[in-house]
């Protein structure tokens, strides 16, 4: 139980530190840049992100799995990935050197895009994959808020008015040299150096075993990564910049995705290997969860985010509450998908969690490039939920087929909880922002404890079965 506490304290408070951190800098960016500035470095992180994603094809997830189940040598593996990773990033970075000036027509864009594949190196030698594998939260923490302070005092000391839109990604390249350094350093510290040979055989082999979930993870991050693009392209940067500051709101909600992961991950592979019986009651109980917190948490959302969006980012970016309210219900689908992933990905299952992604990926990309220039911004958040839908459905079909005796969580109780409370959100929208929300939490509450949706066997459970 310690173990279980320390590692929720641990990813809770490093994530949501470095969150804050990176919350406020994007503020701030927003504010000084202002909305055209604010897309060009929204379009130059997104095309970061899938060269990122090329160059660490499915590591985050399969490694962490390998080095959890500890399969072969961790130092000789770990030594081979990064070499790996740093050969990829380079060459990566050296052919978008030689095309971007021929692809994108504005000088000042191309080099914004440049810039932020600066930060392609120091994130190849991220080692966050080995410490969670390990269940080894603190340093994965202490990395990401030293990683995010380090940004945000480049940003604040070279970002001083719109026209240093160029020193965003430097400043983003300091963050992220400082998170590897203290990322490779616990690493080092706890669990040895690992051994960085040129070894090309380990590679094809590392690479093949990480392919099918690369491609799904590649795909499957389109929904943060290929809408800017689309709005830049058909809308222009201004729009982008608008797009990118709602989606910022939504990303602190996705704290709760991520730690989900972590946790859930090494969990399901342990239970699998000595509990396999008591797997499908953990992911019901944790189906059950999500449901529960994450329906009055959309219903608040969706009231707060007009308002969320003027105060935060100033009413230059109003445009962009539409975008906050779409993505609220990307946000419960994902979280639910990521309940499927972890059970599929724990069961070895990385070609079928592979096409599954792929093939909802491809609606996400064809609803966001129809969507957009119908709709605007709308329209490419409309695209990626419906993406994430479809990747839902596929995803948690498969899951069930794994884990036969899991359910969907929605039981008697937590109907009893949602369907009353659909109504009062229903009603609360034509109330006032504070008085809405206070309906809605006031409500939750209420029939949470009448109806005992949570009781004690269940929290007694889920100590039981993460620990």
């Amino acid at each position: 139980m310690k173990r279980l506490t320390h590692s929720i304290v641990s990813l809770v408070s490093g994530d949501a530190a470095g969150r804050a951190v990176g919350f406020a800098i994007t503020v701030y960016l927003a504010r000084i840049l202002s909305p055209e500035g604010f897309g060009m470095f929204g379009i130059a992180l997104a095309a970061l992100g899938h060269l990122q994603l090329l160059a660490s094809p499915g590591f985050q997830v399969i490694e962490t799995r390998n080095v959890a189940a500890q399969i072969d040598s961790l130092s000789v593996r770990v030594g081979g990935v990064l070499v790996m990773r740093l050969a990829i990033a380079t060459l990566l970075a050296g052919l978008a050197g030689f095309l971007l000036p021929h692809l994108v027509q504005t000088p000042e864009l191309a080099s914004c895009i440049l810039l932020a594949l600066l930060s392609l190196f120091p994130m190849a030698v991220f080692v966050d994959w080995v410490l969670q594998g390990k269940e080894d939260f603190a340093p994965l923490s202490g990395a990401r808020v030293a990683g995010a302070v380090a940004y945000g005092v480049a940003v604040f000391a070279l970002v001083r008015s719109s026209a240093d839109v160029l020193f965003a990604p430097v400043a983003f390249f300091v963050g992220n040299l400082i998170t590897a350094a203290v990322l490779f350093g616990s690493l080092t510290y706890r669990h040895g150096f690992p051994k960085l040979t040129w070894v090309p055989a380990l590679w094809r082999s590392i690479l093949i075993e990480n392919a099918p979930s690369g491609a799904a993870i590649f795909f499957g991050q389109m929904v943060f990564n290929l809408p800017p693009l689309v709005v830049g392209y058909f809308l222009g940067t201004r729009d982008a910049g608008l797009y990118n500051a709602a989606t910022k709101l939504i990303f602190l909600l996705l704290m709760a995705d991520r730690i989900l992961n972590a946790l859930l991950l090494p969990a399901l592979t342990r239970l699998l290997t000595t509990r396999p019986d008591d797997v499908p009651v953990l992911l019901t109980l944790m189906a059950k969860l999500v449901w529960l917190i994450g329906i009055p948490v959309v219903l608040c959302g969706y009231m707060v985010a007009p308002a969320a969006i003027s105060v935060v980012f100033g009413s230059a970016y109003d445009g962009g509450a539409l975008v906050t309210r779409i993505l609220l219900v990307y946000v419960g689908l994902t979280v639910l998908n990521s309940i499927a992933v972890c059970t599929v990905i724990a069961a070895k299952g990385e070609g079928a969690y592979a096409r599954r992604t792929i093939a909802g990926s491809a609606v996400l990309a064809i609803a966001v490039i129809v969507l957009t220039p119908m709709l605007g911004i709308g329209g490419a958040a409309l695209g990626a939920a419906l993406g994430e839908g479809a990747t839902l459905v596929l995803m948690a079909r498969k899951a069930f087929r794994l884990q036969p005796l899991m359910t969907s969580g929605l039981t008697g109780r937590s109907a009893t909880v949602l369907i009353p409370l659909l109504a009062v959100g229903w009603w609360a929208a034509s109330l006032p922002v504070i008085a809405g929300v206070g309906a809605i939490v006031v409500a939750w509450i209420v029939l949470m404890l009448v109806t005992r949706a949570v009781d004690r066997h269940d929290r007694a459970r889920l100590r039981a079965l993460l620990i």
